[in-house]
């Protein structure tokens, strides 16, 4: 059985297919991922928005946005 947060990476990889936007496994941490403007990813997404499913404790972690680039 998948989890909740391979299921959404599954779905953004099927949605993203033809885009040329990079999928990142969902085991991926964010610290492994490069910083980018959220303007930049924009354009490769389409105005597509991705899932992310949190665990309880990493709520906080996201609830005041990240820092423009």
């Amino acid at each position: 059985m998948a989890t909740c947060s391979a299921i959404a990476t599954r779905l953004d990889e099927e949605m993203l297919a033809n885009r040329p936007a990079i999928v990142y496994p969902s085991y991926t941490p964010l610290s492994a991922m490069p910083a980018r403007p959220g303007s930049d990813i924009a354009v490769e997404l389409g105005g597509r928005y991705l899932l992310r499913y949190l665990i309880r404790k990493q709520y906080r972690q996201f609830t005041t946005g990240s820092a423009s680039l």
